[in-house]
């Protein structure tokens, strides 16, 4: 079964990509995964396969200048 892109979500990968200093997105489902504390996390996160549409809507203005993606750093090169 797949993932169905959620607004809420996209939402909060995207709070948590800034704050963690524009980490991959694979970094913070890994920490929501291990329940880090001080996450309040939509109850639909996504696995680590059902990451590309929320890569997709990233559009990270700063990750398009120093990564060259607007969808933040390749994790496999993070």
């Amino acid at each position: 079964m797949s993932h169905e892109f959620s607004q809420e979500v996209m939402e909060f990968l995207s709070l948590w990509h800034l704050r963690l200093g524009h980490s991959p997105l694979e970094a913070i489902v890994a920490m929501a995964d291990g329940a880090a504390t001080g996450m309040n996390l939509p109850a639909n996160m996504p696995s680590m396969a059902d990451l590309d549409p929320y890569r997709e809507h990233l559009n990270c203005s700063a990750c398009l200048s120093v990564h060259g993606s607007a969808s933040g750093p390749d994790p496999d090169q993070a």
